[in-house]
């Protein structure tokens, strides 16, 4: 059974879906972000100490280990996708991008600024704001399949989803 991998420009939507339709599947979910800073607990220290291919490559080597999981949903925001397609194997996955349309994301940043969301995300937000159709076009391309969403349909999005994936796995 081929692991699956949600791809997007917001974390924290990946998360709350992924953790959702990873209980619908009865698969297990991992946050790559999440997990990430749990390996490397101090990127900027590392990256400061060691030098930036350094880091690069602990990354790579977190990522490509994500190849031998079996019956799980994995995360993964547009960044740490765009760093490590490279070790990413696409035939252990099912490669999905859950889309917002910009002004879509432009609102969805908003709702977060005002939810008192951390300004280190935030600002990540406020840059892809400016290179979104750059990134929009890459992960269409990267993924197997782009599924329009709204976080605030969720069930719906979630039962569309758990059809998709258990057609194709």
């Amino acid at each position: 059974m081929k692991n699956v991998l949600l791809i997007g420009l917001i974390n924290e939507d990946l998360k709350k879906i992924g953790l959702a339709l990873s209980n619908e599947l009865d698969f297990f979910y991992l946050n790559t972000e999440d997990l990430l800073t749990y390996s490397i607990i101090d990127k900027i220290e590392m990256e400061r100490v060691c030098g930036a291919d350094y880091l690069s490559n602990e990354e790579k080597k977190i990522i490509y280990n994500l190849n031998g999981f079996e019956k799980t949903l994995i995360s993964m925001n547009n960044e740490t996708f765009s760093n490590n397609i490279d070790v990413i194997i696409s035939n252990n996955f099912i490669i999905i991008y859950l889309r917002l349309t910009q002004k879509k994301f432009e609102k969805r940043v908003k709702e977060l600024k005002i939810s008192g969301m951390d300004g280190e995300f935030l600002n990540n937000y406020e840059l892809t704001k400016i290179v979104f159709d750059e990134r929009d076009k890459y992960l269409k391309k990267s993924s197997n399949l782009t599924i329009p969403y709204e976080i605030s349909k969720l069930d719906e999005l979630i039962k569309i989803l758990a059809k998709i994936i258990m057609e194709q796995t």
